[in-house]
């Protein structure tokens, strides 16, 4: 541990010293470029004591040093697309959020793959817009990387927001996945019902459905999320990518220890016990032991719908 500078002699050392404490502390903590942070630093001592600027390293003497201060403030980059898909691609939700998007782009997309109940963010995209074309190209550009890196990605189940051109993509690209919608709209009957309906029942339809039936897990990435931005509007672009890096690092780390030790987040007491009824009703109704029309009621029930 260094002395304190007592002595007037050392009052330029320990100046400079404080110049270059302070100037990686802020490299460490801002997303600005290093190059920019070094000027505002050398101004602001300029501007206190400029008897001392004479005395600092220039940017090239020490841009090092800079760099490498930065760099140990991001997690470890992942050595290949291997490590970021430590989980099972059997169930894929995709997703758009734009509250925490910046302003120069419409939209944050994200992709999550399903370990056991676990979603984790695998993809996150900045997309200009929400167009049939824009998707096919994103969606294409991950199954090529994958296919680069030796990543079969071939999902079974699909879920996605009700949103006609991100489904039609979906069926192009992956076309035998099946797919789940949720957040649905209003205009019942001619959104999802009739023959000529919007969507296909099939979308919206999770009877004998074998994996997650919500999307709770992307309410609850999109809520942390928020909460990381402060819950910022359009945030700065260099904001969110501090942000989506502090992000993949929790969720790495999450992964990393339920598929060493199978730990899981706990889950909700209600919404554990309201699965299993929802369960065991739909396995006594195709035994025959229920009706449509009890099965339906007891459902509704289940989740607190008064009447139909």
């Amino acid at each position: 541990m260094k002395k304190p500078c007592n002595h007037e002699g050392d009052e330029i050392k320990c100046k400079v010293e404080e110049f270059r404490m302070n100037l990686k502390r802020r490299i460490e903590d801002s997303p600005q470029p290093v190059k920019k942070i070094y000027r505002e630093q050398i101004i602001s001592l300029y501007t206190a004591s400029p008897q001392i600027t004479p005395f600092t390293p220039m940017f090239h003497e020490m841009k090092t040093s800079l760099y490498n201060a930065r760099n140990t403030s991001y997690p470890p980059a992942p050595q290949s697309l291997k490590q970021l898909s430590g989980s099972d691609n059997d169930h894929l939700f995709f997703d758009g959020t734009f509250k925490s998007c910046p302003n120069s782009f419409y939209q944050l997309y994200s992709v999550h793959s399903v370990n056991n109940e676990l979603s984790t963010p695998k993809v996150y995209i900045l997309l200009p817009d929400k167009k049939g074309p824009t998707y096919i190209s994103i969606f294409n550009s991950i199954l090529n990387l994958c296919h680069v890196n030796d990543i079969c990605l071939n999902p079974k189940y699909v879920t996605i927001d009700f949103e006609q051109a991100a489904i039609n993509s979906i069926k192009l690209i992956f076309p035998n996945a099946i797919i789940k919608g949720y957040e649905f709209y209003d205009n019942v009957t001619t959104t999802w019902i009739d023959n000529d309906a919007l969507f296909d029942y099939t979308l919206w339809n999770y009877f004998d459905f074998k994996s997650l039936r919500t999307n709770n897990n992307l309410e609850d990435w999109h809520h942390r999320l928020n909460n990381d931005l402060n819950n910022v509007v359009h945030p700065h672009f260099y904001i969110l990518i501090r942000s989506v890096q502090n992000d993949h690092a929790y969720d790495s780390a999450i992964l990393l220890r339920h598929l060493k030790t199978g730990a899981l987040p706990p889950r909700k007491k209600l919404f554990v016990n309201r699965n299993a009824r929802l369960n065991n009703l739909e396995e006594r109704f195709k035994q025959k032991t229920l009706t449509l029309d009890e099965y339906l009621k007891k459902v509704m029930q289940l989740i607190a719908i008064q009447k139909y």
